[in-house]
């Protein structure tokens, strides 16, 4: 637990995800010209949704990369109990708690491939003068 601070209430969790390896199948395919079948979501997003279908009380706020090797690439990722008395009476992150936000990182899981968390609101999207 190297980036964040741990509290009680925001546990910290450590996954690691396989990085691509060019085994001699996927390089005669691209030999061959079969190179359209790939996998279109970023390591971040795999290891989102195995923590939130492996802690499932538990609400995944966000993550980041901490390290990589040849075989793996090492991610933390910050969750919230929602269960917990300081996040339902903290108006910071009491967002959360909301059952619109259960299980987000397995239903959008391009969320995190997007460049910004902005919220989209109905102004956001206007043309700019």
């Amino acid at each position: 637990m190297m980036g964040y601070p741990t509290l009680l209430h925001f546990p910290i969790t450590n996954i690691s995800t396989g990085r691509e390896t060019k085994t001699l199948a996927n390089l005669c395919a691209i030999v061959r010209g079969v190179i359209q079948l790939k996998f279109h979501r970023n390591k971040r997003s795999v290891a989102d949704e195995r923590v939130g279908r492996k802690l499932v009380g538990l609400r995944v706020v966000n993550s980041y990369r901490m390290n990589e090797d040849s075989t793996y690439k090492y991610f933390e990722v910050i969750l919230v109990d929602v269960e917990h008395n300081v996040i339902l009476n903290d108006p910071r992150i009491n967002w959360i708690c909301n059952p619109v936000y259960k299980h987000m990182e397995l239903r959008d899981p391009h969320m995190l491939e997007r460049k910004t968390r902005v919220c989209m609101g109905p102004l956001a999207l206007a043309p700019q003068e």
